[in-house]
């Protein structure tokens, strides 16, 4: 966890063989920090993002840092959502 947690250790290992390829579309999907109906996901993402890089992970590593809130509002139906799972070769997600 990202959040509140200054005890997170972060390791990181380089695989001779990854599936993955190189460089490689990484979204994180995050919490909101504010619940409301007409709520701007964007100073989630921004959050997130400046935790990521006080971390060390860049934009190298996770592209793009998307809040639920502008999953459920962009991404609702089949359609959209089967495009954002080809967007991305992993899609990671935080504690929700």
């Amino acid at each position: 966890m990202l959040s509140g947690c200054d005890d997170v250790n972060l390791y990181f290992s380089n695989l001779p063989h990854s599936s993955l390829p190189n460089p490689c579309d990484v979204c994180l999907i995050v919490k909101d920090l504010t619940k409301g109906i007409k709520v701007d996901h964007e100073p989630t993402a921004n959050h997130f993002k400046e935790l990521l890089s006080e971390k060390g992970i860049g934009p190298d590593l996770v592209s793009t840092v998307m809040p639920i809130r502008e999953l459920t509002v962009e991404y609702s139906t089949y359609e959209t959502k089967r495009a954002l799972s080809g967007k991305f070769d992993v899609i990671l997600v935080h504690d929700l």
